[in-house]
């Protein structure tokens, strides 16, 4: 079973600042521990900041297919690229009253976005508890090049022409390349916080918040899912 795993999707910019938010419901981790259900339900949160560079749609194999060969492709199916997005994770890996664990996963195309030790972590709660991280650390980080060449059909001018009384508009089209190289890095770490009644048999929801100079992230588990016998 895998209930509880969400996923969000940001149309955003890799680098851009402001709040971006995934969230889940779950049954209460106290009472999964409880009836000793902890491989049925899955406590990801993964969020997913579209790259804007990558290209994205319909398109034909082979070169210069958005340009003059396009016409003769008609007997063809194109094939469809998938875009590219940069996912931000959260799993609540170890869950007690006084303890909770927290699995990161962050990347971006900014280094600085990839590591937790520019991040400011905060745990929250339907009672108004804001509690401070007792310890984070990454346990790897990576990075991976990506190449990609690809063309637009792009409209260069508009032409009118005039003949006596009959008037006629064109726009003419034609192909334009463009070129993305980038290099992409990945994070993984751990948060850790330690309180009393950290977790409560009555907690309605936990919010995970990480904060950068110019980036937060908040992973929210909502407590409402009945747990399945």
């Amino acid at each position: 079973m895998s209930a509880g795993r969400a996923m969000a999707i940001a149309l955003l910019a890799g680098g851009c600042a402001g709040t971006i938010k995934g969230s889940t419901h779950v049954p209460n981790p106290i009472l999964v521990a409880e009836a000793g259900a902890n491989d049925e339900v899955s406590y990801d949160v993964t969020i997913l900041i579209k790259d804007l560079k990558q290209p994205e749609g319909l398109a034909y194999q082979g070169k210069n297919q958005a340009g003059v060969n396009y016409g003769g492709r008609s007997g063809d199916v194109p094939g469809y690229v998938s875009p590219r997005y940069f996912p931000q994770a959260a799993l609540i890996q170890f869950a007690r009253p006084e303890e909770i664990r927290f699995s990161v996963l962050l990347t971006s195309e900014w280094g600085e976005h990839s590591r937790l030790a520019n991040f400011k972590a905060e745990l929250s709660d339907d009672q108004g508890h804001v509690i401070a991280a007792s310890d984070a650390w990454m346990n790897l980080e990576t990075h991976r090049d990506y190449e990609a060449t690809y063309q637009n059909i792009k409209k260069f001018q508009t032409v009118r022409i005039h003949e006596g009384t009959v008037n006629q508009t064109y726009n003419v089209l034609g192909p334009e390349d463009s070129h993305v190289d980038e290099r992409v890095y990945r994070g993984r770490g751990m948060v850790v916080f330690k309180h009393p009644e950290l977790l409560r048999r009555d907690t309605k929801w936990l919010r995970l918040t990480l904060r950068s100079k110019t980036r937060t992230l908040q992973f929210t588990w909502y407590f409402d899912m009945p747990l399945k016998t």
